[in-house]
């Protein structure tokens, strides 16, 4: 009698090839490298660092082991030691920002940040206010956005244009991750209060520019210090 193999079958495209056990040994690694707690308790900024960098190596690991070509895992090598570089205090011109003229584009963390703070204007619109209204008591609730303002702008009219450019999904120059998030994030939220009292909506929304203005904080004191 012929014993059935039960084993999955490995994925092979063209000159690649997909193991099953591969594939779920790389998705617990990257759980492992970006869920687990840092042991030596690093600034977050040096902790996602490290973590990136061990990312990229498997990465680079899985796509050579696949047959994708080692020229090409070679590229996410690279980046791994060009972020770890960095950690060492070596500069590398991969990760040297781009002069520009005239002002510099806010960050795509900045617009992250900014579109939190839109899903929770949302949850204030929802629950019945204006939105003229909903961005005034906002800006009056939670003055630490401002930190997260272009210069020169006051937050309550920001509040109104963030939210027309992320419902337009205008993605112009680094936005378009911030954007991609938005989408998701925004849709998940609305689904969420749609059974929620006016009142609890806008609980709903608290939360959400409480968790930006924290957020924000992170960031900005990073920044400063």
């Amino acid at each position: 009698m012929t014993q059935q193999n039960d084993e999955p079958q490995p994925i092979v495209v063209a000159d690649m090839m997909f193991k099953f056990d591969d594939l779920f040994a790389f998705g617990e690694s990257l759980r492992t490298i970006f869920r687990s707690p840092d042991a030596k308790n690093n600034p977050p900024v040096i902790q996602e660092r490290l973590r990136c960098i061990a990312g990229l190596v498997e990465v680079a690991r899985f796509l050579d082991s696949a047959g994708v070509g080692r020229d090409i895992a070679n590229h996410f090598a690279k980046l791994a030691a060009n972020l770890d570089d960095l950690e060492r205090g070596i500069p590398h011109p991969l990760l040297t920002a781009t002069t520009l003229p005239g002002s510099p584009s806010d960050s795509t963390e900045i617009w992250e940040i900014r579109g939190q703070t839109v899903i929770g204007l949302e949850c204030y619109i929802r629950s019945g206010l204006s939105i003229p209204n909903s961005a005034k008591i906002i800006s009056r609730k939670y003055p630490d956005l401002r930190n997260i303002c272009q210069r020169g702008s006051e937050l309550a009219g920001s509040l109104v244009s963030w939210r027309k450019a992320f419902l337009k999904k205008d993605t112009d120059d680094n936005r378009s991750f911030a954007f991609y998030g938005f989408a998701a994030n925004h849709q998940e939220a609305i689904a969420s209060i749609e059974r929620l009292s006016a009142s609890e909506r806008k609980q709903a929304g608290d939360r959400l520019l409480e968790r930006a203005v924290d957020r924000a904080g992170k960031l900005f004191n990073h920044i400063e210090g």
